[in-house]
Formats: C-alpha cells, sequence, structure tokens
C-alpha cells in the first residue's frame, strides 16, 4: 500500500488557538461595529421623524453589556435630556409629552385649567389634549432591519476573513 491512511504528525495546536482568539477578538470588534452603525442608522431616523426643536436633545447612549452577555445600545432621549436647561426647559420631558401625547382631563383634576411655574411666576394655563406624535418608537421600528443587517453585514465580513 503506497496511500497514507494516518499521520503521526501534530497540528500546531498553538498557532490554532492564537488564531481563533485573534478570531475571537475581531468578531466582538466586529459586533461592536455594528452595532454602533445601527444605532447610528435608528438614531437618523429617529431624529428625522421629531420635531425640529427636539431632533438635537435625542442622541445615542453608551454601549452596554448585559448580564447574560448581550450587547446593546441605547437612542433616544438620555438621561442628559431630561435635566432643566439654564431657562428651567424640560426637553426630554417635552419629547415624551410628544412621542405618547397626553389626555386633557382626568378625573382626579376635572378644572379646565391650571397652574404652572415659569421662570418664577406662576400662570394659569387650559388644559387640553395633545395628541402623540410618536417618533422614537416609529423610528426605531422604520429602519430595525436595516440597522440588523447593519450588524449582520459586521459579522459576516468577519467570518469571511477566517475562511481567507
Amino acid at each position: 500500500m503506497a496511500d497514507e491512511l494516518f499521520s503521526t504528525e501534530l497540528p500546531d495546536i498553538q498557532a490554532l488557538i492564537k488564531t481563533l482568539d485573534v478570531f475571537n477578538e475581531n468578531v466582538n470588534k466586529a459586533v461592536r461595529e455594528g452595532i454602533n452603525k445601527g444605532a447610528d442608522i435608528i438614531l437618523a431616523e429617529q431624529k428625522r421623524l421629531a420635531p425640529e426643536k427636539l431632533s438635537e436633545y435625542i442622541s445615542k447612549g453608551k454601549l452596554y453589556v448585559t448580564k447574560k452577555g448581550v450587547v446593546g445600545i441605547t437612542t433616544g432621549y438620555q438621561a442628559n435630556a431630561f435635566k432643566p436647561d439654564e431657562n428651567g426647559s424640560n426637553h426630554g420631558l417635552a419629547g415624551m409629552v410628544y412621542e405618547f401625547g397626553r389626555p386633557g382631563k382626568s378625573p382626579q383634576r376635572s378644572k379646565d385649567t391650571m397652574s404652572q411655574k415659569r421662570h418664577g411666576k406662576i400662570y394659569t394655563v387650559k388644559k387640553g389634549t395633545i395628541q402623540a406624535q410618536p417618533h422614537i418608537r416609529r423610528g426605531f421600528d422604520n429602519v430595525v432591519e436595516q440597522a440588523a443587517q447593519a450588524v449582520i453585514d459586521a459579522i459576516s465580513s468577519e467570518i469571511d476573513k477566517l475562511g481567507d
């Protein structure tokens, strides 16, 4: 028999382990880059749908990893948007009112007017409904598949490199 059925040479296991470690690091980097690209896509759509005066307060949060290892990033009104500015305006709260609307009357507060404090003065204002104008959730829903594809493409390109 001239054909060799098995070889006594050991494969270069250290080189394989090193390649897999580098691959793992590169895939993690690709996941993070892909999630950031996806978040940018969602953020752009949310800002496009938002009222012009509020779009500058919509932002992207920091990348996070949950205890179960799920990597994510938030977009929308971040915590800093809910801090009143020097004029006392709370843009995050205003954005949430645009997002969800406001009922005009409640059983607990049946008056047609309410008092508001603005710049140290108290004003009486008429209550009324505010129709919801979703822009955060709708922005996500409009482009979620595009954002997911950005993550998939980033990971796929890294996996394709392994075969090279």
